[in-house]
């Protein structure tokens, strides 16, 4: 086994050097990777800031790459929940916050009122911050 760094899936994922794209399908035809969650959100903030896709183009790439069979993800099943998520408008980011925070032993704790309301909807635990 081995440990992949973002700049890994994103040539998976964009095709943008066709020689480095060859090097990675080699490495992951031989080898099981294994992808941390800060790998997953630097993922998401590359996609998006770099090549300028839609959060929820980001949310399926990063499905399609929970599916791959020589793909070991840290968190996985909390990936999978956080990419649900954002494919229902979360960001993703937020999401992945979310979901692999200890949310059903501890409050979640934020000043975004947006993530605080439509994570609340769906029964998570988020409040602002009282300093009384």
């Amino acid at each position: 086994m081995i440990a992949i760094d973002t700049n890994i899936l994103v040539h998976l994922l964009t095709g943008d050097d066709i020689d480095q794209v060859n090097r990675v399908d080699d490495l992951l035809s031989s080898n099981t990777a294994w992808v941390s969650r800060t790998v997953c959100l630097e993922l998401a903030w590359v996609l998006k800031s770099r090549y300028k896709l839609p959060q929820s183009e980001i949310a399926q790439a990063i499905q399609k790459l929970l599916q791959g069979e020589n793909l070991q993800f840290e968190d996985e099943t909390e990936l999978e929940a956080a990419m649900e998520l954002a494919m229902d408008g979360f960001d993703i980011a937020d999401a992945i916050h979310l979901c692999c925070s200890p949310s059903h032993t501890l409050p979640f704790v934020s000043f975004d009122n947006d993530l605080i309301r439509k994570a609340n909807l769906l029964g998570f635990h988020v409040e602002s911050p009282n300093f009384n």
